[in-house]
């Protein structure tokens, strides 16, 4: 359920607010958040060579855990439809910050995913250090609330508190039970507590309302805290200010919302590094709510943190940087692995001035998984700008041929270490010595020039180097070139006949 409703219902009639702590609304509330149930798993790893749809496949997961009836709508439309209708509704769940995005990479650490110290610059010009949460930790904290910002406005409300405590202002708060205290600032995570009826002198420093027991109760007012009675009267405080809204929706109604953080390149971050102590938390069944849920204290905050069970983590990961069996182990361990491999299927019947891409596509993989390995295959994504102009032959070739050259020659270049030998294998250029004009990397050879210093003899493997054909040149218009990357013998069998 919602947040706000563990704290304070609006009475139809009398417009009144029921208080954290009441009676009423913590019997309402005995049993455990609704959560709206999602049938994936919690933390899934998309893995694949470059181009096989992982970002797409990303977009529609976040979908069909944030808002399944909208995904369920989308079943039986045409694919670029569906693909249209569901990018919009994930840029929604992006703006909503129930989606959020980020990239992992090697300087990428604790301090950035969870929380750390960062220094800021104050109007005097000295520099302070403050706690500052993660992208972990946020969404975190937004989905265990159900409401995104949730604690932000909880901390920008305490801020306001503890200002105008510091100023000199005199508070004075109630207790459930009609005890009457006094509330003052002792330190950026407590305040002091002085109740009425007793004397400053007897109680020493008074007793005290530490701001992580706040928002503890905030989320859950069944928490068991220091001293509860004074934390949940100043929550009550900061409701009835305004300083935290309320909301008014139907408590029965209200689940919890569902949140995922999309980690891209989550092979590339030193997971160790990035999760420190929290990988454990991760866990379905360590999930606050659950049965074994876990939790630990941050040692910056030094305040208990959990991963509620509505947070979904999306890891993508690109098997021609690291194979999988190179992942961390920790991670192999709690994450579900989705493979994401090349499917023909996606460019079926789109043949262009008699180039079928499918079969093309599929040659050129074979190849590769001959001389290198099927972590380094080509995806079918890199074609699907030519399947979207398919009906426009002119502008799909042209597609194609820039994609060819831009895309994927330079990929091969990188996956070969300029071992032009493999790669005239894989395009069926050395398949096409008849017919040199129908090459995209041509053989040069300097025999003579060995020859006259080495003799005629042992000088075959030298003075042989490779070249890509110019960009000016006829192979990349001419469409018999590219289809002979999967027919080299077509040419040779009209050239009998």
């Amino acid at each position: 359920m919602s947040l706000w409703h563990l704290y304070v219902y609006e009475i139809q009639d009398k417009n009144a607010i029921g208080l954290v702590g009441s009676e009423s609304a913590l019997q309402e509330n005995e049993q455990e958040d609704d959560v709206i149930s999602s049938p994936l798993p919690k933390n899934t790893i998309l893995y694949g060579p470059p181009g096989t749809g992982k970002t797409y496949r990303t977009i529609e997961l976040a979908v069909q855990i944030c808002d399944p009836i909208a995904y369920s709508l989308q079943e039986g439309k045409d694919e670029s439809e569906k693909r249209r209708e569901l990018k919009k509704i994930y840029d929604q769940l992006i703006k909503d910050n129930r989606v959020r995005f980020i990239t992992f990479h090697q300087s990428f650490g604790y301090e950035e995913f969870i929380e750390g110290l960062r220094a800021e610059t104050t109007d005097d010009g000295n520099v302070k250090y403050e706690i500052k949460a993660g992208i972990f930790k946020q969404i975190c904290e937004d989905a265990a609330f159900g409401h995104a910002g949730a604690q932000e406005m909880l901390d920008s409300a305490l801020t306001r508190l503890q200002e105008r405590l510091s100023e000199g202002e005199n508070i004075t708060l109630e207790t459930q039970q009609g005890k009457a205290f006094q509330l003052t600032y002792k330190s950026q995570t407590n305040f002091g507590i002085f109740p009425s009826q007793s004397k400053k002198e007897d109680l020493g420093q008074g007793y005290n309302a530490y701001l992580k027991d706040i928002r503890q109760v905030y989320q859950d007012p069944r928490a068991k805290v220091h001293n509860p009675s004074y934390v949940r009267s100043i929550l009550n405080y900061l409701i009835n200010q305004r300083y935290l809204p309320l909301n008014t929706q139907s408590v029965a109604s209200e689940k919890k919302e569902n949140y995922v953080l999309i980690i891209d390149e989550i092979n590339r971050g030193n997971i160790s590094k990035i999760f420190g102590e929290l990988i454990t938390l991760i866990e379905p069944s360590k999930r606050a709510g659950e049965p074994e849920s876990l939790s630990v204290l941050l040692p910056y905050s030094s305040t208990p943190f959990s991963v509620p069970n509505n947070l979904y983590l999306i890891g993508t990961m690109n098997t021609a940087d690291h194979s999988l069996t190179a992942l961390d182990t920790a991670l192999r361990r709690r994450f579900d692995f989705e493979a994401m491999l090349p499917d023909i299927t996606v460019l079926k019947d789109t043949v262009i001035k008699g180039i079928d891409l499918p079969r093309l596509l599929q040659t050129l993989n074979d190849r590769i998984q001959v001389l290198y390995d099927r972590e380094h295959m080509l995806g079918h994504a890199f074609f699907i700008p030519v399947v979207q102009a398919k009906e426009d032959e002119a502008l799909a070739f042209e597609r194609f041929k820039r994609i060819m050259r831009n895309k994927i020659l330079p990929l091969l270049e990188e996956y070969f270490y300029n071992d032009w030998q493999k790669i005239r294998m894989v395009l069926a250029d050395s398949q096409k010595e008849e017919a040199p004009d129908l090459q995209f990397v041509r053989e040069v050879k300097y025999q003579k020039k060995y020859a006259d210093l080495f003799g005629d003899n042992g000088t075959d493997d030298l003075g042989t180097s490779f070249h890509l054909a110019a960009e000016d040149d006829n192979v990349w218009d001419n469409p018999i070139a590219w289809q002979q990357i999967y027919a080299p013998q077509k040419e040779k069998r009209r050239s009998a006949e």
